[in-house]
């Protein structure tokens, strides 16, 4: 399957992902970082499932998984959020570019399927997040 760009050219053009990951330093002084935490934990959460659909695609099982983990943020500094976003980004990248060259079959085309709907669920949950914080600070 070749979509006619390159995936570091389709990231870059990806506004969902571009744009719903924020800028820390726009909102230290906001009191959004009680938002924060569900915000990271989300991302993170997203980045962990990617994980897991690349692990699928690249060695055709499913990796040892641990869910309630991927939920374990409790706190982020600049540092930790700058890294959490990083992650994401370098996950979503990496599944663009197995999608250019993975030889498809029922199962794999499942499991991409799923993962996107699943990455869009928390992506809209993050959209929503974001709204508080608009209107609130």
């Amino acid at each position: 399957m070749n979509f006619g760009l390159k995936a570091k050219e389709r990231m870059m053009g990806c506004k969902t992902c571009n744009h719903l990951l924020l800028d820390f330093a726009c909102y230290q002084h906001t009191g959004f970082f009680r938002y924060l935490k569900t915000l990271a934990a989300n991302t993170d959460h997203v980045c962990y499932h990617v994980w897991g659909t690349n692990e699928i695609l690249k060695n055709g099982k499913q990796p040892k998984m641990d869910w309630g983990k991927s939920w374990g943020i409790h706190s982020v500094d600049e540092q930790q959020w700058n890294r959490i976003q990083e992650g994401l980004r370098n996950e979503y990248l990496t599944l663009l570019e197995s999608i250019d060259v993975i030889e498809w079959n029922e199962p794999l085309a499942n499991e991409l399927l799923s993962s996107l709907a699943h990455s869009a669920y928390h992506l809209g949950a993050i959209r929503q997040m974001l709204k508080v914080v608009k209107v609130y600070f």
